[in-house]
């Protein structure tokens, strides 16, 4: 049986500084990543949460979904 290597968890949200800084604080520390397009807090050595705007899941996905500003 294989165990799992790596969770991570994606998150889009609408203002990806805002959500960085609310992480930041409620985790205590600043991001492992923080690019244009997405943000990652290393939470423990097999897990990461990623925060990736919705425009840019948006992009990624095309018209195969409701754009995720829809579901605000």
């Amino acid at each position: 049986m294989k165990h799992i290597q790596l969770i991570e968890t994606i998150l889009h949200v609408n203002d990806q500084q805002a959500s960085a800084e609310f992480y930041s604080k409620l985790f205590r520390k600043n991001p492992d990543l923080n690019v244009p397009g997405m943000t990652e807090f290393k939470l423990a050595e097999n897990c990461k949460l990623g925060l990736m705007p919705n425009k840019g899941i948006a992009k990624i996905l095309s018209n195969k979904t409701p754009h995720p500003d829809e579901g605000n």
